[in-house]
């Protein structure tokens, strides 16, 4: 295949994209960076649950504090405070060798785990196999918050898209209705598949970005900074699509007026001339040039 051929077939891929969904997808998605990036500096984090958990009260300071929020799964914490307190209830922080015997409340002593198992177990070390039995239950945690996020991003980039991809279709295809190049009954299954279309591609590419950033969290700083150029291009795009179809709505309503302007002329055209005792206008400007310059 020769690059001529080879750019051909690009271009009809391109062609058949939605490019109006897929922008909204990526906006989307951008915008769930931009929130990961937020909720994984440690200066947004509220504090006060981590400097006296499991503590007894004691402050364990700001920097351990900071360790203790380190040992949440960074999935889990990039998806929000919200979600890291819904899915850390019913946890407590567990000392690995407990504070009745001397254990400190360091970040290294200790792990979020069952409150029942916590508390089951009395003054007695935690075991290797219940320590990587917790670190377990946070990974599986840290999985059921990234599924949410993304079915709740998928959804929003689902809607977003449809709604525009709906409105551009309208405009579009009522333009194609308006030029009598297809019917009634075409023009709404047009705008239907577009709007599914676009919907379809919004949900997968918010969805996708969603995930990948998930999987990678140390990937999103970086993720964040190049998806805004792909929407800035993306609404370029859409934008350059727009004021095609706005040149042709206006083509469109013009003709109609033309058409009907010069019939407004008409009754002043059709006015008889003025008769020998009636002065014209012209007449009455000459006049009155005539008495100014005297």
């Amino acid at each position: 295949m020769n690059l001529k051929a080879l750019e051909k077939q690009v271009r009809r891929l391109v062609s058949r994209v939605p490019i109006l969904g897929s922008t909204a997808g990526v906006a989307v998605g951008h915008d769930a960076l931009s929130n990961f990036v937020a909720n994984l500096n440690w200066a947004n984090a509220d504090p006060t649950k981590y400097l006296y958990a499991g503590t007894h009260g004691i402050s364990r300071g700001m920097e351990e504090a900071h360790r203790v929020w380190q040992t949440i799964p960074e999935t889990l914490r990039a998806t929000g405070p919200d979600a890291v307190a819904k899915h850390l209830g019913g946890l407590d922080w567990s000392h690995i060798v407990p504070f009745s015997a001397g254990g400190s409340n360091d970040a290294s002593n200790g792990i979020f785990e069952s409150a029942g198992l916590n508390r089951s177990r009395g003054a007695h070390a935690m075991t290797r196999n219940e320590i990587r039995v917790a670190q377990q239950v946070l990974q599986g945690k840290a999985f059921s918050a990234a599924l949410s996020a993304t079915a709740s991003r998928m959804f929003a980039g689902a809607v977003v898209a449809a709604a525009a991809g709906c409105v551009l279709a309208i405009l579009e295809h009522g333009l194609e209705w308006q030029r009598g190049r297809i019917d009634r009954d075409e023009m709404f299954r047009r705008i239907a598949r577009e709007t599914g279309k676009s919907a379809g591609s919004g949900a997968a590419v918010s969805g996708l970005m969603v995930a990948v950033a998930l999987a990678f969290p140390p990937l999103i700083p970086l993720a964040a900074h190049l998806m805004l150029p792909l929407a800035v291009m993306g609404f370029c795009a859409t934008g350059h699509k727009v004021v095609r179809v706005g040149v042709g709505w206006y083509e469109v309503l013009r003709e109609p007026c033309a058409r009907q302007a010069p019939s407004t002329f008409q009754p002043v055209l059709a006015l008889p001339p003025p008769t020998g005792d009636q002065e014209s206008i012209a007449g009455q400007l000459a006049r009155l040039e005539g008495a100014w310059a005297g």
